[in-house]
C-alpha cells in the first residue's frame, strides 16, 4: 500500500499557508494597531489630493501621493473625521467613526469638482494659537503712546492668514468696481470701504463653499468667529502673525537704541518694507507696489510691514495693561490700521506700532486689507 500521509500533511500545510497569506490582508499589523484610513477622490487631474489635512478628532495627518491617509494606534471612542483644503470643498463635509477594536478602512471624501480660483488664489499658512506681549513702550525707539502699555494677549484659537494683501486681481473676482488709485492686478486693492471689504469676504467664503463670518452693516455688523469664511483679522492676530514670535519692533532685526545712528538699520529694513527710504534707493515712484516684492517674515507672509496699510476688525480702543484673551472691542466704529505703507518712515514700518484709527465709514488712499480665516 502506499503511503499517502505525506501528500495528505502537505496538502494541509498548503492549506494552512494559503490561510495565513489570507489572514495577512485583514490582520491589522500590531506594530500600528487599531487604524482608521481612508481616501481623497476626485475625478479632476489635481495634484490637490496629496497633502490634504485630515482631522481625527484633534489628531491630524495629511494625505499621501496616492491621496491615501491613515492614522495608526486609534483607541476605542467616537471621533469625528473632516479633511481640510484652503478654497476647496469636500463631501462629506466630515463623517462620523466609531472605533470598537478594529481597524476601520475605506472613510472616504470627494474634492469637490470646482476648479479652484486660478490667477487669484488666496493662499494661507496656518498660524496656532498662542500667548504673546502686545504693544511697546514709548520708551522704546520707533514706540509711541498709541502702542502702549505693553499687555498680555492670548489667542484661543488657530487661524490661516493670507500670504500678502488681497490684490487687485482678486478682489474683482467678486466685486464690480476697483477703487485702487495705482492700478495692476498684482497690486494690493486700496481705497476699499469698510463694508465692501466684508462683503468681499462673505462672497469670497460663499464662492469657496464656506460659512460667510459677517452680518449687519457699519455700526451693527457683526462676526461669527467660529465660522470658516474669509473675514479680516482683529488687530491682536494681526499682530501675532507679524511678530512670528519675535519681541522686536520689526521682527528679524535687532531694536534700535534710542538715538542711535539709523543708517544700517534703515537698509536692513529695506529688504523687507516698501517705505519711502526703500523706494527712494530703488528710484521707485512713491505708490503701492506689487504684493511680494520683499522678503517675507518667518511665517511665510509679506508685506507686513509696508506698502499698504491694514484694514483689521474690532472697535480700536486705548491699551491696557491687563491680560487678554481673544479681545475685540464692540461696537465698532473706529478701527486700527496696521502695517504702514510707502510714504511713511521707518519708524512707521514697525509690526507694533498703531497707526491712526480709521472710521468705518471713511476711505483711505494708502489702505488695503489681507484675510484670515478661522482654523478647525
Amino acid at each position: 500500500m502506499t503511503n499517502r500521509l505525506p501528500l495528505y500533511f502537505s496538502a494541509v500545510a498548503a492549506l494552512l499557508c494559503i490561510a495565513c497569506e489570507a489572514d495577512k490582508s485583514t490582520t491589522p499589523d500590531p506594530t500600528i494597531g487599531v487604524t482608521v484610513s481612508g481616501k481623497i477622490v476626485t475625478t479632476v487631474p489635481t495634484p490637490a489630493t496629496q497633502g490634504v489635512v485630515v482631522r481625527l478628532g484633534t489628531r491630524a495627518t495629511t494625505s499621501d501621493a496616492s491621496s491615501m491617509y491613515r492614522f495608526d494606534s486609534v483607541v476605542n471612542g467616537s471621533y469625528a473625521v473632516a479633511p481640510e483644503l484652503v478654497g476647496r470643498r469636500f463631501t462629506p463635509a466630515s463623517q462620523t467613526v466609531v472605533v470598537a477594536g478594529a481597524s476601520i478602512p475605506n472613510i472616504d471624501f470627494n474634492l469637490v469638482e470646482e476648479a479652484p480660483i486660478n490667477s487669484d488664489s488666496i493662499y494661507m499658512v496656518r498660524v496656532q494659537a498662542g500667548t504673546f506681549i502686545q504693544g511697546n513702550s514709548k520708551d522704546q525707539a520707533l514706540g509711541n503712546n498709541l502702542a502702549s502699555p505693553r499687555h498680555q494677549v492670548t489667542l484661543t484659537r488657530s487661524y490661516f492668514v493670507g500670504i500678502h494683501e488681497v490684490t487687485q486681481n482678486q478682489w474683482m473676482k467678486v466685486m464690480t468696481t476697483n477703487p485702487s488709485a495705482t492700478i495692476g492686478p498684482k497690486h494690493p486693492v486700496a481705497g476699499v470701504a469698510y463694508d465692501s471689504v466684508l462683503q468681499f469676504c462673505n462672497r469670497m467664503s460663499m464662492l469657496h463653499g464656506l460659512t460667510p463670518v459677517y452680518s449687519g452693516a457699519g455700526a451693527t455688523i457683526s462676526a461669527n468667529f467660529d465660522a470658516d469664511g474669509y473675514r479680516l483679522p482683529t488687530e491682536s492676530e494681526w499682530e501675532f502673525a507679524a511678530l512670528t514670535g519675535d519681541t522686536t519692533q520689526i521682527p528679524g532685526l535687532q531694536d534700535l537704541v534710542p538715538f542711535q545712528d539709523a543708517t544700517a538699520y534703515k537698509l536692513a529694513v529695506d529688504e523687507i518694507a516698501w517705505y519711502d527710504h526703500s523706494l527712494d534707493v530703488a528710484g521707485k515712484v512713491r505708490e503701492p507696489q506689487p504684493v511680494g516684492g520683499k522678503k517675507a517674515n518667518a511665517f511665510g507672509l509679506y508685506d507686513m510691514s509696508g506698502n499698504i496699510n491694514e484694514w483689521t476688525y474690532c472697535q480700536r480702543n486705548s491699551y491696557t495693561d491687563e491680560s487678554k484673551t481673544d479681545p475685540c472691542n464692540a461696537p465698532i466704529v473706529k478701527v486700527a490700521l496696521r502695517g504702514g505703507h510707502y510714504t511713511d518712515d521707518f519708524s512707521y514700518v514697525s509690526v507694533k506700532q498703531r497707526i491712526r484709527g480709521l472710521e468705518i465709514i471713511e476711505t483711505d488712499v494708502d489702505t488695503g486689507f489681507r484675510v484670515v480665516r478661522t482654523a478647525k
